[in-house]
């Protein structure tokens, strides 16, 4: 607390006494004054007048020193009223002063008491985390559970006590025991257990919604590692900024599921299962939204299991990366289907592997302005890629260097405006087949491409009874369809039955190549031979037995 000088006192010239004293002194004095100065005045001033003369003037000297006394009157009065109200000033400052140390008092008085209010609310809390952490190691599960809310409580009352810090420590805590091993012996959740662990769960998800109370948006929920062989739901979640959800290298088997439908990744919050592995169980991700956020499934192993990603939005910023995944095993899926890739978005997936009857399915995706990159993926025997009913709007789509031992279906993809769909120095091997059109019945349309669009095969390899059938292919207004540098071997074949072109649609081969047993077939079994480019006979032409150097064979 700060302190005032002092003020110096003054001596009271306003008070009643000095003034009545002073009313007493003129009296006396001004008696004094009329009664001996006139006369010696006259004198002074008319030396030789006569005492009849200087009587008739007395009256005129007397007033002469009325007016002088009135003067000196008028000038105590003045000094008296400055000095009255310098003490009052003097005294009102006093009076502000007391009152602004009185208010110091006060206000140090009250900080003191809220800082020990603090202290004892946090010894309180912190008394409280230790009762419900002893309490997860009780052996009855409603003790177990009972501890759940109390964290879940406590770490609320910590957010409203503006510790987020100690909001983290119970999540830590709750995320820890539901990461937390299975007792020796054991290797399925028992189901009481299964009833902590969900409840676990959706003390989450509830602060995870958007517009929670208490929200843990922005907080770590960390799930690395664990067995997650219950439910968990997280439907309606929000993950923003510095936020976080990871299951990396968690493992999903047995009961266990895990549901984000409906998620929101806003402004560089994130949510991870990189490495996680999905064993004939199902991981769904319907509906999300990805804002300048990451999603990231990198590396995740889909054993058997299925990873939807139905309805996903992903704009600009936003990223899912889907990137070395292996997906293996009968009904093994992962599925983009439905997902709208906008202006800025993003799907990488480079490096996945697609085997043992595994599938990875895109069908009715949207690229509208954004990227899917695929590129560097395997397919192997008896497994499937398809990309059914693609819609590739000023986009781009790009698997190159794609190795084809399976099947891929690539129909019926649209490519509109300055869309480009890449499959420059794809593979396809081993009876490998990559279709537009009528892939094991899938759909029925064939592959269209208008505007600008373009379908890139540069320098695709064709071996060991490899087939690229494009059937059906429309090329209309401008779109193309590149085919340089075509290898051809070991009776692959290039298959473009009934494929037209019209409006400046072009096909183009410059520089292919291929051997006796690996022809160009086009309807009917008729053979073309490799030539420079081709362009189009007529505004709308068609491919048939003896046009662009058909060979009847």
């Amino acid at each position: 607390m700060t302190t005032s000088a002092p003020l110096r006192r003054r001596r009271p010239w306003g008070s009643p006494l000095v003034i009545v004293g002073f009313a007493v002194l003129y009296i006396v004095v001004g008696g004094l004054l009329l009664w001996r100065v006139p006369e010696p005045l006259l004198q002074n001033w008319l030396p030789g007048s006569t005492v009849e003369e200087r009587g008739k003037l007395l009256g005129t000297a007397a007033q002469i020193v009325l007016f002088g006394l009135g003067g000196v009157i008028a000038i105590v009065g003045v000094s008296l009223s400055l000095s009255r109200h310098r003490q009052e000033l003097e005294a009102n400052e006093r009076d502000d002063q007391r009152h602004a140390d009185d208010r110091e008092k006060e206000a140090i008085r009250r900080s003191e008491v809220q800082l020990q209010r603090r202290v004892d609310a946090e010894r309180e809390l912190r008394t409280r985390f230790v009762t419900a952490v002893d309490l997860l190691s009780a052996q009855e599960p409603i003790k177990r559970i009972a501890a759940i809310y109390a964290l879940a409580a406590l770490a609320d009352d910590w957010d409203a006590h503006g510790r987020p810090d100690e909001v983290q420590v119970c999540i830590d805590v709750i995320c820890g025991y539901l990461r937390s091993p299975l007792p020796e012996g054991i290797t399925t959740t028992p189901p009481l257990e299964t009833a902590v662990k969900v409840t676990a769960v959706g003390m989450i998800a509830a602060r995870l919604r958007d517009g929670a109370n208490h929200s843990w948006c922005e907080k770590e929920i960390n799930l690395e590692r664990a067995t997650l062989d219950f439910p968990v739901v997280l439907d309606g979640a929000t993950i923003n900024r510095l936020g976080s959800v990871s299951l990396d290298e968690a493992v999903i088997s047995g009961n266990g599921y895990v549901r984000l439908d409906g998620l929101t990744i806003n402004d560089g919050g994130r949510v991870s299962l990189k490495g996680a592995t999905v064993r004939e169980r199902l991981v769904s991700l319907t509906g999300g939204t990805i804002n300048a956020g990451v999603l990231t499934m990198a590396g995740i192993v889909v054993d058997g299991g299925t990873v939807g990603l139905h309805k996903l939005t992903i704009n600009s910023g936003g990223l899912l990366a889907v990137h070395l995944a292996e997906i293996f095993g009968r009904d093994a899926n992962l599925d983009l289907a439905l997902i709208a890739i906008n202006e800025g978005g993003r799907v990488s997936g480079s490096g996945v592997i697609v085997r043992d009857k595994g599938a990875i399915t895109a069908s009715m995706m949207t690229v509208d302005g954004g990227r899917l990159e695929l590129d560097d993926m395997r397919v192997d025997v008896e497994s499937t890629a398809a990309l059914v009913d693609v819609r590739v709007q000023a986009g781009e789509m790009s698997m190159e260097d794609l190795t084809v031992r399976g099947a891929v279906a690539l129909g019926p993809t649209t490519i509109n405006g300055a869309g480009t769909v890449s499959l420059d120095r794809m593979k396809i091997v081993e009876t490998g087949g990559v279709a537009t059109a009528d892939v094991r019945k899938w759909f029925a349309q064939p592959m269209t491409i208008n505007g600008e669009g373009t379908f890139s095969l540069k320098e695709l390899w064709i071996d060991d009874d490899g087939k690229l059938a494009l059937k059906g292919l429309k090329i209309n207004d401008g779109g193309q369809v590149l085919l340089t540098g075509l290898a051809i071997f070991n009776k692959g074949t290039v298959a473009l039955d009934g494929a037209t072109l019209s409006m400046g649609g072009q096909v183009e081969w410059a520089g292919a190549s291929s051997t006796d047993d690996g022809p160009v077939v086009l309807d009917n079994g008729v053979h073309i031979t490799p030539m420079p480019a081709v362009s189009p006979v007529g505004d709308n032409a068609e491919f048939g037995p003896n046009d662009y150097g058909v060979d009847p064979g």
